[in-house]
């Protein structure tokens, strides 16, 4: 087994072979130091277990045999460092299916493919603003611009959720979680006055009962979203579970991208630019204005760039934000 986080103590060895060696039947000691485990190379925590998405994500697809791009894995994994994980790895198991079935569930990050360097994640920047945006496209047909649309709108088939469950902190000893956290936008679950006051997220203990509310500047206004879309297309309600979350603001972290990501389906449209913007790339963030589809420095996220001789056709992803477009312009 291999140790993956902190909390509870496990301890990890291999039976040496005494006719092999010479040496008397025993263990041997494979991870980490007096207590076992990955350990982690982060400051701060070198000689420690590993307790992090970003170093975890980063040590299991080093342990494959699958290329990928170590420059961008390395971004990532520093970006991911406030998630935190906990847990052990007690089968065989390839590394990619472990870190699919476990990590990239719970994650807003998707895979890339270069052709020279491998695949590599990509981390979608759900609470993406102004702040972030590293270029500004104008469509080209109505007189200067620095791009041109070669598609209609169109919107991502995506399994809509507005009231959504994480189950964690895992019990081994009940092979179950033993709590959870729910983030909802039903009218009769959070009172429109406490949304207007800035106060999101719900929460719930164990035992089912209100556990109070967070602050919206930590969670992100997650129950907002929730309440849009609810009143958009009805209730639509998502279940889900991780054994490697054992940290409530990790928990709720999950579940209020989630509420951004699955609030309505995205728009999905793609321009043409010039080869000299090759710099851009899946996951970086523009605004795109485009009188034709009524977009204003509509922030908007790079699906997708494809290369030709004569231009790079970029697919730009709208994840819809009320708040934000209403506000941060």
């Amino acid at each position: 087994m291999a140790r993956v986080g902190s909390g509870t103590t496990w301890a990890y060895y291999i039976l040496t072979d005494p006719s092999a060696s010479g040496a008397d039947a025993g263990w041997t000691e494979v991870y980490g130091s007096g207590g076992g485990g990955i350990t982690s190379a982060r400051d701060g925590r070198i000689g420690l277990p590993m307790n992090d998405a970003g170093e975890l994500f980063q040590f299991l697809l080093r342990q494959s045999t699958i290329k990928h791009d170590a420059g961008r894995l390395a971004t990532v994994s520093a970006q991911l460092e406030s998630v935190k994980v906990d847990g052990y790895i007690g089968e065989q198991v390839s590394p990619w299916e472990w870190l699919t079935d476990n990590l990239l569930s719970i994650l807003p990050i998707s895979i890339g493919v270069s052709g020279s360097e491998g695949i590599f994640p990509l981390l979608w920047p759900m609470d993406a603003t102004s702040s972030d945006v590293v270029y500004a496209l104008v469509e080209a047909s109505a007189g200067e611009g620095n791009c041109e649309r070669q598609s209609s709108v169109t919107y991502e088939d995506i399994d809509i959720a507005n009231e959504i469950r994480l189950d964690f902190a895992w019990g081994d000893h009940k092979d179950k979680a033993s709590t959870f956290t729910t983030v909802t936008g039903a009218p009769e679950d959070v009172n429109a006055n406490e949304l207007n006051a800035g106060v999101i997220l719900t929460t719930k203990a164990a035992d089912g009962s209100p556990a109070g509310y967070v602050n919206a500047a930590i969670t992100g206004w997650p129950n907002a979203y929730a309440r849009f879309s609810h009143a958009r297309h009805g209730r639509h309600a998502a279940k889900l579970e991780s054994r490697i979350v054992y940290d409530r603001p990790t928990a709720e972290a999950i579940v209020a991208w989630m509420a951004r990501a699955k609030a309505t389906p995205p728009r999905l449209i793609q321009y043409d630019v010039d080869t000299k913007l090759a710099w851009l790339q899946p996951g970086d963030v523009v605004t795109i204005t485009d009188d034709t589809v009524r977009f204003d420095s509509q922030i908007a996220i790079i699906q997708a760039a494809v290369f030709s001789e004569l231009a790079i056709r970029l697919t730009l992803i709208i994840i819809e934000d009320p708040l934000r477009d209403s506000n941060d312009k």
